[in-house]
């Protein structure tokens, strides 16, 4: 499900102040005073936390010790129901289908949601649901194939593993090549090993560890874990 406005008109414990917008008929030195939270305030999501998990735990959902923003409650049949927020989304996971539609429909009571219907996609995961077989996996071929083309991979040799075996990686004193970028691209292999590519984790482990002071060879080692992934973009996770 998707809240609506869910960082719009929150309401602001902070003195706030902002510049006007262009096209208003007011002073230059004029600014005015934010009353209620917008998009892109840091205070929007931690207002919009604070509402969540009071509405929550008031409907009787007990909050994850691991996770703040997992939710938890089990039904007088015993069956447990897991809400997962990000951001403006919920994610509802039961073995009780009745459970989830009366959960959902007590949270409208509390936001305006869309119910989206069974999830398919989260967190640029693709979710596909074998109900008979009992089976769900998940991939990220088309954040993959994004990234390839965003740090200019796209055409990239495919190889079958992602590090040399031979490859050492020096440590540096200084940096050699542009650390924003190099940091750029190892956060967006680390985004597809935590979800859905543990197989990379040992290569972007290594790549990480220089990430402050970044030489030829660590980029080098970086391309060559894209160069595998151009080859099992298409790679899954089974849950059985």
């Amino acid at each position: 499900m998707d809240a609506k406005s869910a960082f719009l008109n929150r309401d602001l414990k902070e003195e706030i102040y902002m510049k006007i917008p262009p096209g208003q008929n007011r002073p230059e030195r004029h600014v005015w005073w934010l009353r209620k939270t917008l998009y892109g305030l840091e205070q929007a999501l931690q207002e919009w936390y604070t509402k969540v998990h009071k509405i929550m735990v008031g409907l009787g959902y007990k909050v994850s010790i691991a996770d703040k923003c997992v939710f938890t409650c089990i039904d007088a049949n015993g069956y447990l129901i897991i809400v997962a927020v990000y951001m403006d989304d919920f994610l509802f996971i039961s073995k009780s289908l009745k459970f989830v539609e009366s959960s959902k429909s007590e949270m409208s009571s509390h936001f305006e949601i869309k119910d989206l219907g069974p999830a398919k996609w989260i967190l640029q995961m693709e979710l596909n649901h074998d109900i008979s077989n009992g089976i769900t996996t998940l991939s990220q071929s088309q954040y993959i194939e994004e990234i390839l083309e965003h740090h200019g991979m796209t055409d990239s040799r495919p190889v079958k593993t992602p590090m040399d075996p031979n490859t050492t990686l020096p440590s540096l004193s200084v940096p050699e090549i542009d650390v924003i970028k190099y940091q750029q691209c190892v956060g967006s292999l680390m985004h597809a090993m935590v979800w859905t590519h543990p197989d990379i984790a040992h290569a972007v482990g290594m790549v990480s560890r220089h990430a402050t002071t970044p030489g030829q060879a660590h980029m080098t080692a970086v391309k060559r874990i894209f160069h595998y992934l151009q080859g099992t973009s298409d790679y899954k996770l089974t849950y059985q």
